[in-house]
């Protein structure tokens, strides 16, 4: 699939943004909430892949921004659910930067 970085399940840029900004528009609406974030290394898009596996759910997106950087979009998740979301990314060697 020509959406999909190849040999992972990371959107490529223009099917992602697509995707932020109806996230975007279905939060505004208060249809529900999510947490976006940017993985912080210097790892490949396969290696970052294999990473994330497991830490985020079915109906969690990852993507890259226009910049190349890999972008999380957790959905049905606020702010409150931080102190549970955080360790777990830490404790697989996950950085990241809430957006």
């Amino acid at each position: 699939n020509t959406q999909y970085v190849e040999g992972t399940r990371i959107m490529n840029a223009q099917a992602f943004e697509k995707l932020v900004q109806n996230f975007k528009k279905m939060s505004e609406k208060k249809i529900f909430s999510y947490l976006h974030f940017v993985i912080k290394n210097d790892k490949s898009y396969g290696e970052t892949d294999t990473m994330l596996s497991g830490l985020i759910r079915t109906n969690d997106v990852v993507g890259l921004d226009k910049d190349g950087k890999v972008n999380v979009l957790l959905s049905q998740a606020t702010p409150n659910d931080l102190p549970r979301i955080t360790p777990r990314f830490e404790n697989r060697g996950v950085e990241f930067d809430l957006i």
